[in-house]
């Protein structure tokens, strides 16, 4: 979606450290409500049966035109935008090949936990 927002809540993870788990950064976050804004709102759709690939629903994020305002899109409400809708057939993911990400422990199934997170700050 592009174009201007009446309002958009959003979050954003504060700086961690390189060893903390999604789930253990999510903790430390901050909350924003931006107010007649403009810029860019992109969103992912990710089925129930890839949990381990990111949270199943949808997962959006804003970014303003001018750069200073942006985060993990909790609510909206839409003035005046433009939506366009991409059906990717095909996902890629590329694995850093460096020595600290090989030793990352990445737990297979994190659903569980990352939904129940995810469902306490919903707010819409």
């Amino acid at each position: 979606m592009e174009g201007s927002f009446y309002s958009i809540d959003a979050r954003a993870v504060c700086k961690v450290g390189a060893n903390t788990s999604l789930l253990n950064a999510t903790h430390t976050q901050s909350t924003f409500s931006f107010r007649d804004c403009c810029g860019d709102m992109v969103g992912f759709y990710f089925p129930s049966y890839l949990p381990a690939v990111n949270v199943p629903g949808i997962h959006s994020h804003f970014l303003s035109k001018d750069c200073t305002m942006g985060g993990h899109v909790m609510g909206f409400k839409e003035k005046n935008i433009s939506v366009s809708v991409v059906l990717a057939e095909k996902l890629e993911i590329i694995m850093p090949q460096d020595k600290s990400w090989k030793k990352t422990d990445i737990p297979v199934d994190s659903s569980e936990s990352l939904n129940r997170e995810e469902k306490a700050r919903k707010k819409y």
